[in-house]
């Protein structure tokens, strides 16, 4: 049943806003719902939607990928050096404190508009997402097992192998599963932005 309310409810709101636009003739300011729905239409019929589609789709896919990795790859380090952890905090929170969208305009300078810039862009976006939850993975790891394994002669790789990779596994997935809707954001971002 609430389905159909909420089905009546997009039709009123649809409704409104054609009548909105017909009725004070500003469809420059506020287009009509008719009007999209006739270029999507359009676009949809002559195959130009999926070809741009499929564009973002792969921006988006190799953003994530390389954002990820490289998130996995310095949350793991930094989380079990501390002292380069200390030396990079700073600069990494500073980094993180810009909204990515106002890096936009220098990655265009630095790499162009093309799908570099955009692949880029959106690994920014995905990295601090994955290095942050794999970072605090890595860091709430329980010492006394790792105290433990040391005095039983296990070296570092053994540690990350059999404790610090599968406690901050939880972690890491909440990363990875945050970033998939940013990473489709900072594809689009920056193409409209390009």
């Amino acid at each position: 049943m609430i389905q159909v309310y909420r089905l009546l409810f997009l039709v009123f709101l649809m409704l409104l806003w054609e009548g909105v636009s017909r009725w004070f003739g500003a469809e420059f300011f506020i287009s009509r719902p008719s009007a999209v729905g006739q270029s999507l239409w359009k676009i949809l019929l002559n195959g130009v939607f999926f070809y741009h589609a499929g564009i973002t789709t792969l921006e988006a896919v190799l953003g994530f990928f390389i954002g990820s990795l490289a998130g996995l790859i310095a949350g793991l380090v930094l989380g079990r050096a501390k002292l380069l952890a200390d030396i990079l905090d700073p600069f990494l929170t500073a980094f993180y404190s810009l909204p990515k969208v106002a890096l936009a305009p220098l990655f265009i300078l630095w790499f162009g508009i093309g799908l570099p810039m955009k692949v880029i862009l959106t690994a920014a976006v995905v990295f601090f997402l994955v290095f942050l939850n794999t970072y605090s993975g890595v860091r709430h790891v329980s010492r006394e097992q790792l105290t433990i394994l040391r005095l039983m002669g296990a070296k570092e790789r053994d540690l990350l192998t059999m404790v610090v990779i599968p406690s901050a596994f939880t972690w890491v997935f909440t990363g990875l599963r945050l970033s998939v809707p940013y990473a489709l954001i900072g594809a689009l971002v920056g193409e409209i932005i390009a």
